[in-house]
């Protein structure tokens, strides 16, 4: 329908990512936490992930299926991340790095 959001979207019903195989870390500084996308469990949702509502602007959303009030669905992949910070090396572990190259 002409009111349905893209299959992949942000909160505001934006197009974020064509998939999430293809998604992309916003820079090389940033490193996957999880080696995997996860289905968000947390929220009020059945025992697949999924959350029902007449609409997909509805600001009610609930994790029971029922064919009166559940004509859309929605369901929220995670995968966590974070920025990569380089270790910095110890003078001691350079002096043993240099004897080992000898």
């Amino acid at each position: 329908m002409s009111n349905d959001p893209p299959p992949w979207c942000d909160t505001s019903m934006k197009l974020t990512l064509p998939n999430v195989h293809s998604f992309q870390l916003p820079d090389p500084s940033w490193e996957w936490v999880s080696p995997r996308w996860l289905i968000d469990m947390t929220l009020d949702v059945d025992e697949d992930g999924w959350q029902y509502a007449t609409k997909f602007s509805s600001a009610s959303w609930h994790g029971r299926h029922s064919a009166a009030k559940s004509f859309v669905r929605r369901r929220r992949w995670l995968r966590l991340r974070r920025r990569y910070t380089p270790q910095p090396v110890c003078a001691g572990d350079r002096d043993a790095d240099a004897k080992d190259d000898r």
